[in-house]
């Protein structure tokens, strides 16, 4: 009897551990060095993944649902491709939730993120993670990655998959998968502007924020760019910085409650996460033109 032990990586630990997943086949790339290869059967369920090292990849075979909300920290989105076998990318460090409202079969392909890395540094791309974001924001077609992981699905249950074979085929997939993200990043240099849906995903995330803290890497993993193209293609398409966004809804917000509510300055302040009555009286006479005071004495009249 062999005194090895089972190499388990990180990504099957998480879904033999979730409810409702049974695995069908499993395989270790390269003795687990450098991935996984993992079918998996998922009823109606959720699926709550930590942040691991390795890109994660998920090609879909049959799906019986309609719905793929996928939480990466900032809320709900939906993530749900109608295509006949949708490719689902999760980047490396993804702390994210998934939930499905019907049974699916799908295949994960997970790669080691330092030989992600490697392969996009050897490719000459430039901001690999960011496009990685930008490719995870929904389900997508993609028939030859699905194609080619399929293949390496078969070479890896029939045992004839050696290291220069597997090296091949995730160097063939990272490829694809990089030169999808590039394609979308030139078209939106093109247009100059952010996409309907990245900008909507954007507006959303801070109109249901108003009162948080947020971070321009906040809003730029959220649309898969980094800060400096998200804040030009987003001054672009607003005519205003994300700051000055956030401050003109923040006033916004807090014309509302002035003009509908009792409450107090201070309290008003807090809730549009102003740091103190004063600083918020100074930003809404310098936006509004008056005092909140006298805004507020003006609505009554």
């Amino acid at each position: 009897m062999s005194n090895t032990p089972e190499i388990i990586n990180p990504f099957e630990r998480v879904l033999k551990g979730t409810q409702g997943v049974i695995v069908d086949r499993g395989s270790h790339l390269d003795g687990g060095r450098v991935g996984s290869m993992i079918t998996w059967n998922l009823e109606a369920n959720e699926l709550r993944c930590p942040a691991l090292p390795e890109l994660v990849i998920l090609t879909g075979h049959k799906y019986q649902l309609s719905s793929a909300l996928t939480d990466f920290g900032w809320g709900f989105r939906e993530q749900f491709s109608s295509a006949l076998h949708p490719i689902h990318i999760f980047p490396p460090g993804a702390d994210f939730l998934r939930v499905l409202n019907g049974p699916a079969r799908a295949t994960f392909l997970t790669i080691d993120a330092d030989r992600t890395f490697s392969i996009l540094d050897e490719l000459g791309v430039a901001n690999p993670l960011d496009g990685l974001w930008m490719l995870s924001q929904r389900g997508f077609a993609e028939p030859y990655v699905y194609a080619t992981i399929a293949a390496l699905a078969d070479q890896m249950a029939a045992g004839e998959c050696p290291r220069l074979l597997i090296d091949s085929y995730c160097a063939t997939i990272v490829f694809q998968l990089a030169k999808r993200w590039t394609a979308m990043s030139a078209r939106a240099k093109q247009t100059g502007r952010l996409s309907p849906e990245a900008l909507g995903r954007a507006i959303a995330f801070i109109n249901d924020r108003l009162a948080d803290d947020m971070s321009l890497d906040d809003l730029a993993s959220l649309c898969g760019m980094t800060k400096f193209h998200f804040l030009r293609l987003f001054k672009a398409s607003t005519n205003s910085s994300p700051y000055q966004y956030l401050r003109d809804r923040r006033i916004e917000r807090a014309r509302h409650l002035l003009s509908t509510t009792q409450y107090a300055i201070g309290d008003i302040a807090g809730q549009c996460a102003f740091a103190s009555a004063t600083g918020f009286a100074e930003m809404f006479r310098k936006v509004v033109g008056v005092a909140p005071t006298a805004w507020r004495a003006a609505q009554k009249k």
